[in-house]
């Protein structure tokens, strides 16, 4: 059965897709394996619904000769609902229109599994890296961890002197998280899991590791560029690099735990 909305004023879609419906006049229910919610006055004039998986907002307009004539007008994009994880329910179903579950986020990676990874920016926390709060400075956070991405690209044909010859790399986006204080005298480490490119940039986290604790502290998620430095624009990157990237993603990806992503960032 497809999701839609049937003669009777019911919205229904398959139990598979593991998704609940609310409604101020009563509570979603499942019926004959199906989550099934009963709108009273659905279609009402006005009010949108699912037709077909299809949002459609239908009003009716009072005729000089007494009739009634309704025009209907529909969303083209498919508003029917998506799977989420297994056994996560919720979401809404306002107005007709239903809205997706928040999905289950994958958790970090324990230090366990990323110390086996190969290490990069390997350090003690300096003294000069301290803040008022006796903890690294967050910019450094940040500092560490780009210095551990770089290192690990050089593998892969970047060299920390490519500027010098026409070629480098520039940070698009980023995301950040603090898990765990590291203080003056920690040792730390980075680990590197490339996720992914496109044409002209790459999605990479990196891992700042606590080894002294043997914890993980810090998470950078970041989407970098490649450029051309003669023009300062992006560019395609070098085939020997994309295909070093490549090489590297595939082996990063069959790696035995999934990446947490923060969802704010992607590839286009």
């Amino acid at each position: 059965m497809s999701t839609g909305v049937g003669p009777d004023g019911v919205i229904r879609w398959p139990a598979s897709e593991a998704l609940s419906c609310f409604d101020p006049s009563g509570p979603a229910t499942r019926l004959a394996g199906y989550a099934t919610l009963t709108y009273a006055e659905l279609p009402r004039s006005g009010r949108p619904f699912l037709e077909s998986g299809i949002l459609t907002t239908c009003v009716t307009n009072q005729v000089s000769d007494g009739a009634e004539r309704k025009q209907c007008s529909r969303d083209s994009r498919d508003h029917s609902p998506r799977p989420v994880a297994a056994g996560r329910l919720g979401g809404a179903c306002r107005l007709g229109l239903p809205v997706r579950s928040r999905s289950v986020k994958q958790p970090h990676p324990t230090y366990e599994q990323l110390v086996a990874m190969p290490a990069y920016a390997e350090q003690p926390v300096p003294v000069a890296f301290e803040d008022a709060n006796g903890h690294l400075n967050v910019r450094h956070y940040t500092g560490i961890a780009s210095e551990g991405l770089d290192e690990s690209l050089v593998e892969l044909g970047i060299p920390q002197n490519w500027p010098f010859t026409g070629h480098a790399c520039f940070t698009a986006e980023h995301h950040l998280t603090y898990l765990a204080e590291l203080r003056t005298g920690d040792t730390l480490s980075a680990r590197v899991r490339l996720l992914g490119r496109a044409e002209r940039a790459a999605h990479a986290l990196v891992y700042l590791l606590d080894d002294s604790h043997q914890r993980l502290s810090f998470v950078m998620e970041e989407v970098f560029l490649h450029i051309d430095m003669e023009t300062r624009h992006t560019a395609a990157w070098p085939e020997d690099v994309a295909a070093a990237l490549d090489q590297r993603i595939a082996a990063d990806a069959s790696l035995p735990w999934e990446p947490s992503v923060s969802g704010s960032m992607s590839l286009r």
